[in-house]
């Protein structure tokens, strides 16, 4: 295998290991609807498709994350349309960044919990560089994310059924290492 190749490998596994961190995180607040992706991996970590996010503060509200990261798919299309890119290359460019949009739209509410995700480089491969989550004075670095985001995803896999599966409230809270529970405060 060529470096080119591990190094694609390598970032696209970085990116569902932060992914499956901020699933981790975000579902001591609220449950998670993941589908069934479409196609399967072989190589790498499959990316999950959060469909939607439902929090129960005060009263349930349910935030459709599929229909978001459509509407802005749409919106970097005709972008790229009035550019005078041809239509299916403004789709396919679209496309690429659906999952750079989902994890935007994850690291957003945690953001708003007092949460801080950083990385230094993402491009349509995946994320690579620098990465870290902190909250409280307590990071994890990219090798607590790999390792937790790992033990995250074989969770979420395990229970995946024909069509998805919903992460209740607090359900991951037991498959979380120290850092993410001291972040949480548990």
């Amino acid at each position: 295998m060529s470096q080119v190749h591990k190094r694609c490998l390598e970032r696209r596994n970085m990116i569902t290991c932060l992914e499956c961190c901020l699933i981790g995180l975000l579902s001591h607040k609220c449950s998670l609807h993941i589908s069934k992706p479409k196609k399967k991996t072989f190589f790498t970590l499959q990316f999950m498709k959060v469909t939607k996010i439902v929090f129960n503060d005060v009263e349930e509200w349910c935030f459709n994350v599929e229909a978001v990261v459509d509407q802005r798919r749409k919106e970097m299309e005709n972008t790229y349309l009035k550019k005078g890119v041809p239509q299916s290359t403004a789709f396919r460019k679209s496309m690429d960044k659906k999952k750079r949009e989902l994890m935007h739209l994850l690291e957003d509410f945690l953001y708003e919990e007092g949460f801080d995700i950083r990385y230094s480089c993402e491009n349509r491969e995946g994320i690579f560089g620098f990465v870290s989550i902190s909250k409280n004075g307590y990071v994890m670095d990219k090798e607590d994310i790999c390792k937790m985001g790992e033990t995250i995803w074989n969770c979420i896999k395990g229970k995946m059924k024909n069509k998805g599966v919903v992460i209740k409230v607090g359900e991951l809270d037991e498959i979380m290492d120290i850092k993410m529970r001291c972040m949480l405060e548990l």
